[in-house]
Formats: structure tokens, sequence, C-alpha cells
């Protein structure tokens, strides 16, 4: 398989790598995500709604329409 503008293609056209690798990178982002949001040391929620729709939401469904069947 070969990565191409981020998305990995492999010579069948079965995207498993790239839904590996997608679900890889939300369960990493998620995880950073929720760090963020403690209670007690975290930041208000109105910034951490502004950060999961500007960068979070973004960077874990890029390129999705190429990739994903529903």
């Amino acid at each position: 398989s070969f990565k191409y503008l981020g998305v990995h293609i492999d010579s069948q056209l079965r995207w498993t790598v790239q839904a590996q690798k997608g679900v890889a990178n939300a369960t990493q982002w998620t995880m950073q995500y929720r760090r963020l949001t403690k209670i007690s040391t975290g930041i208000n929620s109105k910034l951490m709604r502004l950060l999961y729709i500007s960068v979070a939401l973004p960077k874990m469904t890029y390129a999705l329409d190429v990739w994903y069947t529903p």
C-alpha cells in the first residue's frame, strides 16, 4: 500500500489500512480531548466545543468521503 495526500491506498482498493489508521487517529484524538476536559484542571466547555469542531472533527474525518461507505 502507499499513502497519497494522507490516504492509504492498496493495489486492490480495499480500504482496510485506511480504516485502521482512521480508527487509530480518532482514538488518539478522543483520548487527548478527554484529558483536556477534566473537571478540576480542564478548559471550559465552550472552548472545548470550538476545539472539537475546528480541529478534532476535521482531523478525524479527513478524506472520509473517499474511502468510507456506510
